[in-house]
């Protein structure tokens, strides 16, 4: 079961904070594994009934009834259930909020709300009954609720409103998201026009913004992407250079060739037999 309560306008809640959306998720018989997958705002999961396992920047964090995990913006993370103790649990899309740091992991923290489970079972019950009335005043009800989420988890997490976060910039968090596109789409052809345009500067200062987060231009890291790619394949595959060729969006095999000789002082078939020997030594 899936319930999703998504806002036209975000409800402010302190002073930087909004909430874009409410959903609940109650996995079933036929649940199975959720693709990973990454937000532009932050998302805090609240863990009501059952067990699980929250996979997040490359660790599995088993979680269960009165856990919670905030997730910061970009942060790659997924979820599945328990067969025998089935997954609730309510989450938060909010803005406007980031952590300073999280027992020295970047980008997430989680913990235990059993401490207060009668407070923020109903703060957060009260939620989904305002979104889904949606009566009179519900805006109001809504910051209310959430300026006392958001104190509890100030005590709990290091919380900051992210504009007066001295470290990140709300520029940098548009680059991040370039960068974030460039991992999950880096077999495609790569349009500066229209990224630039998704996050709303022009191109060259698209450009130049990237090279100073990342040391490379988003070209050049798209390529880097692709090669690096190109040589697990060619190391742990049968695969035709052709084949690897188009998998990765060169426009023909003799083009990737070309590109890859230049990169590694190579050919993509000198590199395979280079690379088998290695393994087998």
């Amino acid at each position: 079961m899936y319930r999703l309560y998504e806002l036209d306008e975000p409800i402010l809640f302190s002073n930087t904070g909004r909430l874009h959306y409410v959903n609940f998720h109650m996995f079933e018989k036929d649940w199975k594994k959720g693709t990973e997958h990454s937000h532009q705002i932050c998302e805090i999961f609240f863990c009501i009934k059952g067990k699980g396992v929250f996979s997040v920047q490359g660790q599995q964090i088993p979680i269960s009834t009165s856990d919670f995990v905030f997730v910061d913006p970009l942060v790659k993370h997924t979820e599945w259930s328990s067969r025998e103790a089935p997954l609730e649990y309510i989450c938060l899309g909010i803005s406007g909020l980031r952590l300073l740091h999280s027992r020295g992991r970047d980008g997430y923290f989680s913990s235990s709300f059993q401490d207060s489970s009668e407070l923020i079972l109903a703060g957060l019950s009260s939620l989904v009954a305002e979104l889904s009335t949606r009566n009179q005043g519900y805006e109001e009800m809504c910051s209310h609720i959430m300026s006392v989420l958001l104190l509890y988890l100030k005590r709990k997490t290091t919380l900051v409103d992210a504009a007066r976060t001295p470290s990140v910039s709300s520029d940098n968090y548009m680059i991040q998201w370039v960068h974030q596109y460039l991992e999950d789409n880096y077999t495609k052809d790569v349009n500066l026009d229209a990224l630039a345009e998704k996050i709303r500067i022009n191109k060259y200062s698209l450009i130049r913004n990237f090279q100073k987060l990342y040391g490379v231009t988003p070209i050049e890291y798209a390529l880097t992407l692709r090669f690096r790619e190109a040589k697990v394949m060619l190391k742990n595959t049968d695969h035709p250079i052709f084949q690897i060729a188009m998998h990765l969006g060169f426009s023909s095999p003799n083009y990737f060739s070309q590109c890859f000789q230049r990169r590694e002082g190579m050919s993509p078939s000198e590199f395979r037999l280079r690379s088998r020997r290695q393994t087998r030594k």
